[in-house]
């Protein structure tokens, strides 16, 4: 045997083994997206390239071979609303890295001036300013950026800061007004059983906005929230993902 071989056949193989499981892993959650998405009768695409240069908030705008997948489009409580898996890299060669972000999207339209709501943590209180509020505890827990002072404020009044503080909010990495949208990112990957979750957060911040802050953005001061999900109850859900899931 010829020894000098075995390592490369060997780094080879590895290879080839990591391409198969990442190919069968990928094709594994396309279809269960495909399926969720089905089950609600929403919209699904395996690619939304479109996403990637619409945003600049959250994880956007950073890094490189940036790229945006497993894409939704529906509605839910009554309002439209979308999601995509997230993903760039940063460094190169052995330093390269790949973030995963999930990110959900809110179109409610209007022009909202930016925003951007995050959980404090060290590098938040080191490297960046943020706005502050009457509320001590508040601040200790979220920063708040935006380039207009009185938005913010208008925005994040008392009763919405209670909300934030309490333990129905899901964590989540930012939250932000951008082109008309609200979004909320989350770093890693996520299942679909967690989405709703996020997409409730969504609708109920919107909820609390201030009738006359609507009007000022362009918005009706009532927005039409049903609270009704994704109007596909989780019974017909569950028969309908069964179906899909038989017939692939």
């Amino acid at each position: 045997m010829d020894f000098g071989l075995v390592m490369p056949v060997l780094f080879f193989l590895i290879f080839v083994a990591a391409l198969v499981f990442g190919l069968v892993h990928h094709a594994r959650r396309k279809k269960l997206w495909s399926n969720w998405s089905r089950a609600r009768n929403w919209t699904f695409a395996e690619k939304v390239p479109q996403v990637v240069g619409a945003f600049r908030g959250g994880p956007f705008n950073r890094g490189s071979s940036r790229k945006a997948f497993f894409g939704y489009h529906g509605r839910f409580d009554g309002l439209p609303v979308q999601g995509f898996e997230y993903q760039y890299s940063t460094g190169s060669g052995k330093n390269r890295q790949t973030h995963h972000y999930h990110v959900d999207v809110l179109q409610l339209g209007g022009r909202f001036p930016a925003l951007n709501l995050s959980r404090e943590n060290w590098a938040t209180r080191t490297f960046t300013s943020d706005l502050t509020f009457e509320n001590a505890e508040f601040n200790r827990e979220w920063n708040v950026r935006s380039d207009s002072p009185r938005f913010a404020h208008d925005v994040i009044h008392p009763r919405m800061m209670t909300w934030l503080m309490g333990n129905e909010v899901p964590h989540f990495a930012d939250c932000w007004f951008e082109n008309g949208c609200l979004l909320v990112s989350t770093s890693g990957t996520r299942r679909p059983e967690h989405v709703d979750a996020y997409l409730r957060f969504l609708t109920r911040f919107a909820s609390q906005l201030p009738r006359f802050l609507l009007e000022e953005v362009g918005l009706p001061q009532r927005l039409p929230i049903t609270w009704d999900g994704p109007g596909v109850s989780a019974e017909e859900q569950a028969a309908a993902m069964a179906r899909l899931a038989a017939e692939s």
